[in-house]
């Protein structure tokens, strides 16, 4: 059997173990690794592992990679989702993040139906956060750093921000009272450069204004995404050609000058200054293109004629989209 499907929030250390105990290994090819699936049996990645007596851990699907065969304890100690370790002074509850720089759907669904009772995992503004039931009071959780490698090496680099792996550690109190005892971790802010982005303004707004004007010749991305009615048919067939056309351009560039076939938004951002700053460079249309898509141009023209937008609100909802992207791409943003 399995735990059942969510997967059961363990209540302590003596119910991980009972959970453990409870759960058949999986037969056949696999039966020496001492599989147990957390959920569904079919999903052999999501699992609980015994390390020794005193610790468990919730291994997530988001290391799907790590083959089984090869699998070391030491990995899931360190890089669990989910550690439950018991001690002279307790049992504690290790917590971790994905590795993903951007969205880590599987991971973060994990977490929400891993943690035990008394701890909440939860998302906000892009940065995760783990909150204890009792106060509500919330915790930053970084993400996992580590990229790749043999993390035998790796596990105990330190850098200015911290452990490859960054976790957070509760204490279990009894019941569903859990505390803090590792250090928090300060939410990153990201701030614009002011000082770089003064000097680039009148080379922002001459590219802006250069942009728009050439923006009825663009075939850019259409108002409405799919399904396309027939009267946005051609519209969605010459964006779609123009991406194309686009990508390859950027892609035999990158080729060309040493940075391999990329996107025009992995290019460098002190390249992509000088496209914005040169007339005559060769993927300026490019990069023009990709900002007014980026701020859902034909969108908001598209609720002005229909009335959802005034001018004034319209020009307002770009402007704030235009700079937005332009400072990502001209890597103007830094966390601090």
């Amino acid at each position: 059997m399995s735990s059942g499907y969510p997967i059961t929030p363990p209540t302590s250390f003596d119910h991980v173990v009972s959970i453990y105990n409870s759960i058949t290994p999986i037969k056949g090819k696999n039966a020496p690794y001492d599989i147990r699936p957390l959920g569904r049996r079919t999903n052999h990645a999501e699992r609980i592992i015994k390390i020794d007596d005193n610790n468990y851990a919730f291994w997530p699907s988001t290391h799907w990679w790590m083959k089984i065969e090869t699998f070391d304890k030491e990995e899931a100690r360190i890089r669990a989702a989910i550690l439950w370790e018991r001690t002279d002074k307790g049992d504690f509850v290790h917590v971790r993040n994905g590795w993903f720089t951007a969205a880590n759907i599987t991971h973060f669904r994990f977490l929400w139906e891993a943690l035990p009772y008394g701890l909440n995992f939860a998302t906000q503004n892009g940065k995760q956060y783990i909150i204890r039931r009792n106060d509500l009071t919330k915790h930053y959780l970084p993400k996992d750093r580590w990229m790749g490698g043999t993390y035998s090496t790796a596990f105990k680099s330190f850098d200015k921000n911290g452990p490859t792996t960054p976790e957070l550690v509760f204490q279990h109190k009894g019941n569903d009272q859990f505390t803090l005892v590792s250090e928090p971790y300060a939410a990153p802010r990201k701030v614009v450069d002011k000082e770089a982005k003064a000097e680039l303004r009148n080379d922002i707004k001459a590219f802006r204004e250069w942009a728009l004007v050439m923006a009825p010749m663009l075939n850019l991305k259409p108002a409405w995404a799919w399904p396309y009615g027939p009267n946005d048919e051609a519209l969605n067939t010459a964006y779609v050609a123009q991406r194309r056309t686009d990508e390859e351009t950027v892609g035999q560039w990158g080729l060309a000058n040493g940075y391999g076939r990329i996107g025009i938004q992995h290019i460098p951002a002190k390249i992509t200054r000088q496209i914005m700053q040169n007339d005559q460079h060769p993927l300026r249309v490019v990069l023009a293109s990709f900002i007014l898509n980026a701020c859902d141009l034909r969108r908001i023209e598209q609720n002005v004629k229909n009335g959802s937008h005034t001018e004034k609100e319209a020009k307002t909802k770009f402007l704030n989209a235009f700079n937005y992207h332009m400072n990502q791409v001209l890597g103007l943003v830094e966390e601090k």
